[in-house]
């Protein structure tokens, strides 16, 4: 996650665009969505779910967009909290 925010990656190269440019041309796919790093965020008021995520042109691997996303606080573990942080990707990307 570190190197999408410090490099501002626009591209990305080598095998991960190798393998999603097959992937994408095997199930006639433009755009990737690609989980770049998740996991339970402990905070003083409640910890959270955040993932960090990003859309991949298979075509030309151009990054299209990169956010990280958190969903409602609550307990470790809970299902709840996990569907939240889906939900809160699903708002970021189709507002």
């Amino acid at each position: 996650v570190s190197v999408f925010h410090r490099a501002e990656v626009r591209r990305i190269g080598g095998p991960l665009y190798s393998d999603l440019r097959g992937l994408g041309a095997l199930v006639d796919a433009r755009y990737a969505l690609i989980p770049v790093a998740g996991g339970y965020v402990q905070r003083p008021a409640g910890g959270r779910v955040e993932v960090a995520v990003a859309i991949i042109d298979t075509f030309g691997g151009d990054v299209l967009w990169f956010g990280v996303v958190g969903g409602e606080a609550g307990d470790a573990g809970s299902r709840a909290v996990v569907a939240s942080a889906a939900r809160s990707l699903a708002r970021s990307l189709f507002p």
